[in-house]
């Protein structure tokens, strides 16, 4: 998050720990997006929705919240994002 803060990025975490206040402490303690959100277990709209079958899971979306990404290792995530970046711009892929 530090290295794309003047960046159009925004990183956003879904934690299903099953202790809401560990989980609130993981965050806290290793400095992670604060737009993390929780949910209570691993049956639920958001699992169902990005099929996500295993933690951690990570997904890059372009600018109209489409999933692009799907990276395993952090640098396949920065290439991802790196790669956006570099993507022109247009009205027509700018999400509002």
């Amino acid at each position: 998050m530090e290295k794309y803060q003047a960046q159009p990025v925004a990183f956003v975490g879904v934690n299903s720990d099953g202790d809401q206040a560990a989980a609130k402490q993981l965050i806290e303690r290793e400095r992670l997006s604060p737009a993390t959100f929780w949910v209570e277990d691993t049956e639920n709209p958001v699992h169902e929705r990005f099929h996500v079958r295993a933690w951690p899971k990570t997904y890059v979306l372009d600018a109209r919240g489409v999933i692009r990404f799907e990276p395993h290792f952090p640098e396949e995530i920065d290439q991802a994002v790196q790669t956006l970046l570099s993507e022109p711009v247009t009205h027509s892929t700018v999400s509002r």
